[in-house]
């Protein structure tokens, strides 16, 4: 039979699973890069929740506590050793119906073959995405995927948003030196 406090913290478990399970899902894919080992990740994720859960405070950021485990977990060495090579970031970003599209094309009628040619340059943003460090790749992920602010940038991170500014400056510097070349095939 479970006490009061034991029903009480299943409870809490129970709520912050439902609010974050599809959260910390799309995180370990992104860092996982496939769907066995971000479901394994998530798993361990809300494994570590589960124990950590009587030790957070209430006044604790959940969501950006909750992100940093599931990014700490996928990070970890054991993990990374056994993540599989690199793809695509459209390819590692979850299900369909998750997937934010790249906006690169306007909003005018699209000739025939500029399909193609929209296809190869959104393979080339992610693919240089994919390529940055762990840090800028996460900063930009939740800056222009998920459409956070700075100050939500830093809470979920537990950085300052000054460092969030520095991270997307040195990620577009990065991004910039890949992709000059890949825009000028597309633009000749």
């Amino acid at each position: 039979m479970q006490t009061t406090q034991e029903q009480t913290r299943d409870q809490q478990f129970s709520n912050l699973y439902e609010q974050h399970n599809g959260r910390v899902y799309r995180v370990c894919r992104r860092i996982m890069r496939n769907d066995a080992d971000a479901r394994d990740a998530s798993q361990e994720t809300f494994a570590t929740i589960s124990q950590r859960l009587p030790a957070m405070r209430c006044n604790d950021n959940v969501a950006g506590w909750v992100h940093r485990i599931a990014v700490n977990t996928s990070l970890s060495p054991k993990r990374r050793a056994r993540a599989r090579p690199s793809q695509l970031l459209g390819d590692i970003t979850g299900p369909a119906e998750d997937q934010r599209e790249l906006a690169l094309a306007d909003e005018r009628v699209e000739m025939p073959f500029e399909a193609p040619a929209r296809a190869e340059m959104q393979a080339d943003v992610r693919r240089a995405i994919a390529g940055l460090s762990p840090k800028l790749r996460e900063t930009v992920e939740l800056r222009y995927f998920e459409g956070l602010s700075y100050d939500a940038i830093g809470d979920r991170l537990g950085v300052s948003a000054g460092t969030i500014k520095s991270r997307l400056f040195r990620a577009h510097e990065a991004l910039s030196f890949w992709l000059t070349p890949a825009m000028a095939r597309h633009c000749a």
